[in-house]
C-alpha cells in the first residue's frame, strides 16, 4: 500500500507517483471528463518529466466504482475470480499494444482505499470519434472509413474482438484511430465473433448520420460473412430490450402524468404544466382534422421551442372499449412502441406523453403527444420533374431498405403514415401513426414483399412514374436482395405490380403492361 491509500499491482513508477500527487492536490470537475454510477474518468496533467514520458504527456484516470457503485457485492466476487473490469482492460491493453493494435499506452493499475479499483493510461491528443464522424462532410466520411478498417483489421489480424464498438470508445489522432475501453476485448473463438462489434458499430455510425451506402462500404474491406444482417438484428434486439428495461419507468425516462381525470405517462423532458396546456389547447382547436368518421382528431399545438401534434382517438362501442382494455388504447400503444423505436434513432416520430380518460374502468378515449415531424405528407406530394421525383424514390428505396435490413417495418405503410423533407442534400423520412410499428425482427420475403405492395399502392401514378417505381426498387434491392430463388428485379417487380394492383388504392398501373404477369399468374 503506498502512503496516499493506493495498493499498486502494476505498472511504472513514475505514472504511479504523479497519479498520487493528483490525489493529494485533489480531483475535481476541472480534471473529471466523464462520470457514471459505473466509472469516473479524470485527465491528469503530469507535473514532472521522465525518460518515459514526455514532459508535457498526461494520463487519462479511470476509477472503476466496483466497491462504491451499485453492485459492490457482485463486483467483489468478480474480483475474487479475477475478473474486475480494470484487471481485464489492464491485461488486454498489455497484450494488444504488443501486437501493435492501436490503443492508449497502460501506465498503471491499482486499488484504492475505498476499494475501487483505477486504471491508468497515456493521454492521446486529438479528438473523439464520436465528433469527428459527425462533423465530417461526406468528402472527408471515407478517410475516416479507411482509418477505422486499418484499426480494426489490426485487431481481428491480432485474434481479438473489443466487445463495446461504438464512436463513444474510439478515438481519433492524426492519422489513426485508437481503441479505446477495452474491459470487455476478448480473443476470438471464431471469425463469426467480430460481427457483434460490426453490430454495434453500424448502430453508431447510423445515429451519426452515415448513409447506408457509407457503412456498407465501410464494412466490405473487413469481408463480414453473409450471416452479418442477421447479427445485427439480434444486437438490436438485445439493444432494445436491455435499454427498455433499465430506462422505460417512472423514475428514469419517464414520469406519471394525472391530471383533470386523466392518466398516462410522459417523458421526463415535458412537464406537467406543459402536457396539460397542451391537451386542453387542443381540445379547443374548433377545426381539427379528422380521420375515421371522426373518431380521430389531430391537431397541432406549441410546446416552447417543439411543435407538437396531438392524436385523440375515441372509443366510441363497448366492443372496442374491451379491446382496448385488453391491448391498450391507441395512444398507449403508441406510446410504448414508439418510444422503443426511439432507441435505435429517429425514423420514426417521438411520442412525448400520453393519457387516457376512463370512466367504470373502461377507456373512453386517449389523447397522444409526439413531436412533428417532416414538412409534407408523402402521398401529398407531386415532385415537379421528373429528375425530383427520380431522387426521391431513391431515397425512399434506400431509407426502406435500411428499416429492412434492421428487421424493423410497419404494419400499415402506406404513404399518408409517412413525413418527408426535402433538403439541399439529403430527402429525410419518419413513419408516424407509432401504433402499428413492429421490430427488430426476422422479416420474411413475404413480409418485405407485403410492405412494398403497400407503399408502392398508395403512391399516385401522376406522382411517380414507373421509371422511377423501377429506381426505387433497384435502391432497394442493391442492399436487401430477396432470399428465395428466382428472385430478379423483373420477377420482384411483376409480383409488387399484382399485390399493388389488387389492393385498389392509388396506384392505377398506368403504362405498366400485366399481361407477362397475368400468364405468370396462370402458370402458377
Amino acid at each position: 500500500m503506498s502512503r496516499r491509500g493506493i495498493d499498486w499491482f502494476a505498472g511504472d513508477g513514475f505514472a504511479q507517483s504523479e497519479i498520487e500527487s493528483a490525489f493529494d492536490r485533489g480531483l475535481d470537475e476541472a480534471t473529471r471528463i466523464q462520470s457514471n454510477r459505473h466509472r469516473t474518468v479524470h485527465r491528469i496533467a503530469a507535473e514532472n518529466s521522465s525518460r518515459d514520458a514526455q514532459p508535457s504527456a498526461g494520463f487519462i484516470l479511470k476509477t472503476h466504482h466496483v466497491a462504491t457503485g451499485r453492485h459492490p457485492l457482485r463486483e467483489a466476487l468478480k474480483r475474487r475470480l479475477g475478473s474486475s473490469p480494470a484487471r481485464r482492460e489492464w491485461l488486454a491493453l498489455q497484450s494488444l499494444l504488443v501486437k501493435s493494435v492501436y490503443v492508449p499506452r497502460p501506465r498503471a493499475w491499482g486499488r484504492l482505499e475505498d476499494g475501487d479499483e483505477i486504471l491508468v493510461t497515456e493521454e492521446l491528443s486529438g479528438t473523439s470519434a464520436r465528433d469527428s464522424f459527425r462533423a465530417a462532410t461526406p468528402e472527408e466520411r471515407p478517410a475516416l472509413a479507411d482509418a477505422l478498417g486499418r484499426t480494426l483489421q489490426t485487431l481481428y489480424q491480432a485474434g481479438y474482438r473489443h466487445g463495446d464498438l461504438h464512436l463513444g470508445n474510439l478515438f481519433v489522432t492524426d492519422d489513426r484511430i485508437v481503441l479505446l475501453d477495452l474491459q470487455k476485448a476478448r480473443p476470438l473463438k471464431n471469425s463469426n465473433e467480430r460481427l457483434h462489434d460490426l453490430a454495434t458499430l453500424e448502430l453508431s455510425l447510423a445515429r451519426a448520420g452515415w448513409s447506408l451506402d457509407e457503412r456498407s462500404a465501410f464494412r466490405a474491406p473487413l469481408e463480414p460473412t453473409a450471416h452479418f444482417e442477421s447479427a445485427l438484428r439480434r444486437f438490436l434486439q438485445d439493444h432494445v430490450r436491455g435499454r427498455a428495461r433499465r430506462r422505460h419507468r417512472v423514475g428514469r425516462d419517464w414520469a406519471a402524468a394525472e391530471f383533470d381525470g386523466l392518466r398516462g405517462l410522459r417523458e421526463q423532458s415535458l412537464s406537467l404544466d406543459s402536457l396539460r396546456e397542451i391537451i386542453q389547447s387542443a381540445d379547443r382547436n374548433p377545426s381539427p382534422r379528422q380521420r375515421r368518421n371522426g373518431r380521430i382528431h389531430l391537431t397541432e399545438a406549441n410546446t416552447g421551442d417543439r411543435v407538437v401534434v396531438v392524436k385523440r382517438v375515441e372509443s366510441r362501442g363497448l366492443r372496442r372499449a374491451l379491446g382496448d382494455q385488453i391491448r391498450g388504447t391507441s395512444g398507449k400503444r403508441a406510446f410504448h412502441k414508439g418510444q422503443r423505436a426511439s432507441l435505435l434513432g429517429d425514423r420514426a416520430a417521438r411520442p412525448l406523453a400520453y393519457v387516457e380518460e376512463r370512466r367504470l374502468g373502461l377507456a373512453l378515449r386517449s389523447w397522444l403527444v409526439i413531436e412533428r415531424v417532416g414538412e409534407i405528407d408523402l402521398d401529398c406530394i407531386t415532385p415537379e420533374s421528373p429528375e425530383l421525383a427520380r431522387r426521391i424514390a431513391l431515397a425512399l428505396g434506400a431509407w426502406l431498405a435500411e428499416a429492412h435490413s434492421w428487421g424493423l417495418s410497419h404494419r400499415d405503410l402506406k404513404a399518408g403514415n409517412v413525413r418527408m423533407t426535402i433538403r439541399d442534400t439529403s430527402i429525410d423520412f419518419w413513419l408516424i401513426d407509432l401504433e402499428d410499428l413492429t421490430g427488430p425482427t426476422n422479416l420474411t420475403d413475404d413480409a418485405r414483399r407485403h410492405s412494398l405492395s403497400q407503399l408502392n399502392a398508395s403512391l399516385s401514378d401522376e406522382a411517380f412514374g414507373l421509371d422511377a417505381r423501377r429506381e426505387a426498387l433497384e435502391a432497394y434491392l442493391a442492399h436487401v436482395p430477396f432470399k428465395a430463388e428466382k428472385s430478379d428485379a423483373a420477377g420482384i417487380a411483376a409480383q409488387i405490380a399484382r399485390q399493388s394492383l389488387a389492393r385498389g388504392h392509388r396506384w392505377r398501373g398506368i403504362g405498366c403492361d400485366l399481361s407477362r404477369h397475368r400468364q405468370d399468374d396462370q402458370d402458377e
